[in-house]
């Protein structure tokens, strides 16, 4: 009996590796090979981390590192100030049209910045804060009910997604007046991004999933493609990382035609 199950998980192991490999042939089949400069895109200045937790940019068009401490994460506000997190989750950030970066308190994991500037982040602990505004520069726990999350995306300045911090990536969302709401059961998300409405993130298997309230449908949908991290570029442009770095970029409505760009790493924003 145990031998029959060995063979028949063998045989599933073997039909998902291939069925993967089709998706990624159809993937690329679908796809400019050449690789573009990020200055493709348009829009905001891209800003990046590679493995090596150096700073690049795409001010100029094309990739250039930046002087700035070592991160693992980056993300880009609303009034173009750069927050980062170092590898032992301390925070910095970068103004518009300046040459160094500061730190300032606290130790968090991954940010998340409103339109409005208050900034939000979650402890290595998966518990969520809070700062208002460099006015309010302290910073404030959100009650967490037993819950605790690996990451949150804001999207606009009242509402925001969160995913458990655990290995099932369950979805929860709330408004900045209420409590925790569970919600979107049929997706399980590492990471996430929202934009102009728009929400969109990674599975723990690459896949990719979104949620367009314009679709009148309150679930996350799957659409084609692998990728490890995922962000909405502020012209409703997709860009993702693979695996491997490599950049990918496509539109919001164009599901099936992705574009390579040029360059290699572990975190990208605008």
């Amino acid at each position: 009996m145990k031998t029959c199950q060995n063979i028949i998980k063998i045989i599933f192991l073997i039909t998902l590796s291939f069925v993967h490999s089709l998706t990624l042939k159809k993937i690329k089949s679908n796809t400019n090979q050449e690789e573009v400069e990020p200055g493709w895109v348009g829009g905001n200045t891209l800003w990046a981390v590679d493995q090596a937790g150096k700073i690049f940019n795409s001010n100029s068009g094309t990739w250039k590192q930046v002087d700035g401490p070592v991160l693992k994460f980056i993300t880009v506000a609303e009034n173009g100030r750069v927050w980062g997190c170092g590898p032992e989750n301390e925070i910095y950030y970068r103004d518009p049209g300046a040459s160094h970066f500061v730190q300032i308190n606290g130790r968090l994991r991954n940010l998340s910045v409103s339109p409005n500037g208050s900034l939000w982040g979650t402890d290595k602990d998966g518990y969520v804060f809070v700062r208002f505004s460099d006015k309010l520069p302290q910073w404030h726990n959100l009650p967490s009910h037993g819950l605790t999350f690996r990451q949150i995306a804001l999207n606009g300045n009242d509402w925001m997604w969160a995913l458990q911090n655990d290995n099932v990536g369950r979805i929860f969302s709330r408004s900045s007046q209420s409590g925790w709401f569970s919600g979107m059961r049929n997706a399980a998300l590492k990471q996430i991004t929202c934009r102009n409405g728009i929400c969109i993130g990674v599975a723990f298997n690459n896949t990719i999933w979104q949620y367009n309230p314009q679709h009148n449908v309150r679930r996350f949908e799957q659409v084609q493609g692998y990728l490890a991290f995922i962000h909405i570029h502020n012209n409703n442009i997709i860009i993702g990382l693979d695996n491997n770095g490599h950049v990918w970029t496509r539109s919001t409505t164009d599901l099936n035609h992705w574009i390579k760009m040029k360059g290699q790493f572990i975190c990208i924003s605008s």
